[in-house]
């Protein structure tokens, strides 16, 4: 039971990964809001599974509604989608931090899922680099972007690339600075868990984030960097 419980927190954990990175446009939102509320059907479903108590998210949910009432107030708008984002993306969090009831297992998780996803991500960005025309032409059978942009769930070609400007890596998500910051994280998560000891995942993730090309990258690591 533990083990298929641990099975079932990666693929929840792979989800919530895929959806954040938005670089599939059925997750988008703004484009096809059903996403949202499938989430919020499995958040209640691992709920239900585990027996989570859903008290510490209640008192959040009334503090997000005085929020919105006050929004309501000020600026005379109602947007049903935003009602629901927000708290549906904490719940997500609340949820699978309670199933799991372990912080360190979820973040060596995510850790190993991010690993081989900028492994996949290298791999298709030195392709995209050498030969874009051949990449896009791959893509372009299973596209699930409905935009310029062209993904094929673990990597997004960016629109900028398509149209000939800076090659830069994606990654899943569907621009480079948010996919720098998820490596980011995966990045801090690997040098806590190696008491700051350099090893191949380290060089991995920060060859990622530099193959982003974004100031949002950068960044990133000249934070890490000054922290260390």
């Amino acid at each position: 039971m533990r083990i298929l419980g641990i099975r079932n927190s990666y693929w929840f954990l792979i989800f919530l990964i895929l959806y954040s990175g938005n670089g599939i446009s059925f997750f988008n939102r703004n484009i096809y809001p059903i996403a949202t509320f499938l989430l919020l059907g499995i958040c209640v479903y691992r709920a239900y599974l585990y027996k989570i108590s859903l008290k510490g998210f209640l008192l959040f949910l009334i503090g997000w509604g005085v929020y919105c009432i006050i929004n309501f107030l000020a600026f005379r708008a109602f947007h049903p989608l935003f009602l629901v984002l927000f708290p549906t993306i904490v719940l997500s969090s609340y949820v699978l931090l309670n199933s799991h009831r372990n912080l360190r297992s979820i973040c060596a998780m995510y850790e190993k899922i991010i690993f081989y996803l900028a492994i996949i991500s290298l791999v298709f960005y030195f392709w995209q680099t050498i030969d874009i025309s051949s990449l896009i032409s791959l893509f372009s059978l299973f596209d699930l972007n409905s935009g310029e942009s062209y993904n094929a769930v673990v990597y997004t070609i960016h629109h900028k690339a398509v149209d000939g400007y800076l090659s830069q890596n994606s990654g899943f998500c569907w621009e480079p600075g948010p996919f720098s910051c998820s490596v980011g994280l995966a990045l801090i998560i690997r040098l806590l868990r190696k008491r700051f000891t350099m090893d191949l995942k380290i060089v991995l993730f920060v060859v990622t984030i530099v193959t982003t090309i974004s100031t949002t990258g950068y960044l990133t690591l000249l934070l890490i960097f000054g922290w260390l």
